[in-house]
C-alpha cells in the first residue's frame, strides 16, 4: 500500500495514476497493478489521518540507480514507453494539471524570477531566446506520458526491467517530454538507447523540452534544499544549449 505524505508543491494524483496503469496493463504487465485508492474507498482515509492512499500489487526487485540501470534495461524501457504512448488518452489531463513547478516557458512562470536565473545568469539569456521553439515542441501531438520515467522509477530484478512505477506525474503531451525527463535525470547518454527500441522522436524536440524539465527540477532543488540537484541541472542545461551552438 502507498500512503501519500505531504510533499511540498505536489498533490497526490492516485486516480489518474490508476487509470493509466489499468490501460497499460492490457499491453504489458511490468508495472504495479492498481487494486484500490482513496477515490474508490474514501471512508478508509480516516485510517491514515485523512491522507490520500493507494493499494497496488508489489513488484519484486530493487529501485534503479544510475549505476544499476544498464543499456539493456534502458532498451526495455523504450519498449514499455512505446506501449504507454499508444494507450487511450481520455481522462488524462494536459500539462496544466501536472505538478511541474516553474517549468518555463510552458507554464506562467517568469524566467527572470526563476531560481535558476539567480545561480546561472550567464545561461538565462540563451535559454530565453529558445522560448518560442520550446513552446512549439511542447504543442506536438499528445500521447499519455509517464511524466518521470527516470532510473529511480524503475524496478530491477536479475538485470532486467521488472517494472515502471509512480505514474502520479502522468499527463498528455508529445512523446519527446518523456525522453527529456530521462535526459535531465539520467543523462543524455541514456536517451539513444531508449530510443533504439522505441522508434522515431525528433532529437531537437527532446533537447528543447529538456530545458523546462531541468528548470522544474532546479526550482524543486531550491524548495527542497538540494544544492547538488541544482548543480546537475545547470550541467544538463549547459550540455543541451551546446547542441544549439
Amino acid at each position: 500500500a502507498r500512503v501519500a505524505f505531504p510533499r511540498p508543491g505536489k498533490t497526490p494524483r492516485f486516480a489518474v495514476d490508476a487509470l493509466v496503469r489499468h490501460r497499460l496493463a492490457k499491453l504489458d504487465t511490468r508495472l504495479a497493478q492498481p487494486i484500490s485508492h482513496h477515490d474508490d474507498r474514501p471512508e478508509l482515509s480516516s485510517l491514515v489521518e485523512g491522507r490520500a492512499w493507494a493499494v497496488d500489487s508489489f513488484i519484486e526487485g530493487e529501485d534503479g540507480t544510475r549505476e544499476t540501470v544498464d543499456a539493456g534495461i534502458w532498451a526495455e524501457l523504450g519498449v514499455l514507453l512505446a506501449k504507454l504512448h499508444s494507450i487511450e488518452t481520455e481522462g488524462v489531463e494536459g500539462i496544466a494539471a501536472t505538478r511541474l513547478q516553474q517549468a518555463w516557458p510552458v507554464d506562467d512562470s517568469d524566467l527572470s524570477d526563476h531560481p535558476f536565473a539567480k545561480v546561472a545568469p550567464h545561461l538565462t539569456e540563451r535559454i530565453s531566446a529558445l522560448g518560442p521553439a520550446i513552446q512549439k515542441a511542447a504543442s506536438g501531438t499528445a500521447v499519455v506520458l509517464h511524466g518521470d520515467p527516470a532510473n529511480y522509477n524503475l524496478r530491477i530484478q536479475g538485470g532486467r526491467l521488472a517494472g515502471l512505477i509512480d505514474f502520479n506525474d502522468t499527463f498528455l503531451g508529445p512523446p519527446a517530454w518523456d525522453f527529456a525527463w530521462i535526459a535531465a535525470y539520467a543523462g543524455w547518454s541514456a536517451v539513444p538507447t531508449v530510443l533504439s527500441e522505441y522508434g522515431s522522436v525528433r532529437e531537437e524536440d527532446i533537447q528543447l523540452l529538456t530545458i523546462p524539465t531541468a528548470l522544474h527540477s532546479a526550482s524543486r532543488a531550491v524548495l527542497l534544499d538540494q544544492p547538488d540537484r541544482m548543480e546537475r541541472m545547470i550541467g544538463i542545461i549547459e550540455t543541451t544549449l551546446a547542441e544549439f551552438g
